[in-house]
């Protein structure tokens, strides 16, 4: 079977991939690999950079809280909410370019990343940050009008997912099994249950024959 959304999430991918050449130029997206200690380094002089990160994988019910110290010392931190799709990128870093020549000088991030939950936060160690987030640098204005086009792409993806989770049991909340009822035509169960203390002639015997009201159910 074919895929007709690989890159799902990372729109501006698909974009990129099916530019024509003359403009390909323009829109140069770089994966990074992340050190054990948490650090990205940029080697070369990029043009007109912007930094990006998203999760490895899909997220659950929690947050992850992705922090930078970028190279003059100042802090910058990106939340990615609850049921976050793999490939959602969100800008990270935009480095000042010379504006002679639209460069930027290498550079050097630190990532610390966090895993947030209802009732904890979690510091996921350095050596495992690679293994949660995907931090590429998008260089071209090209590039960088790209990820602008198609960013709403991946909320509309994230509200999609939470939708679907709010509608199974274990993650419902905010009414969203009684609007599923409602649209199925399906009333609220109004019904109050209650636990009645069994006869002993009711009780369930291990190993031996199970009573359930009058009806008597044998070995196995």
């Amino acid at each position: 079977m074919q895929d007709p959304d690989v890159s799902r999430s990372a729109s501006h991918q698909h974009m990129i991939a099916h530019l024509t050449a003359p403009l390909q130029a323009g829109a140069v997206n770089t994966k990074l690999p992340i050190s054990s200690t948490g650090e990205i380094n940029v080697t070369w002089s990029s043009r007109e950079p912007l930094l990006l990160a998203a999760p490895g994988s899909s997220i659950g019910n929690y947050q992850l809280r992705l922090s930078a110290v970028l190279s003059n010392g100042a802090d910058v931190a990106l939340i990615f909410a609850p049921y976050t799709e793999a490939g959602a990128f969100l800008p990270l870093y935009r480095p000042s370019v010379d504006l002679d020549n639209q460069t930027a000088a290498p550079f050097t991030i630190t990532l610390t990343l966090a895993n947030i939950g209802d009732n904890h936060v979690r510091t996921i160690p350095a050596n495992e940050i690679a293994e949660h987030i995907e931090i590429t640098l998008l260089e071209g204005v090209m590039g960088r009008m790209l990820y602008l086009l198609g960013a709403e792409k991946q909320r509309l993806r994230r509200q999609g997912r939470e939708i679907v989770a709010m509608r199974s049991l274990s993650l419902a909340r905010d009414h969203a099994l009684d609007q599923l009822g409602a649209e199925l035509g399906v009333p609220r169960f109004d019904e109050t249950l209650t636990f009645v203390t069994p006869a002993g002639d009711e009780l369930p015997a291990i190993f031996g024959q199970f009573n359930f009201s009058d009806r008597r159910f044998g070995r196995g």
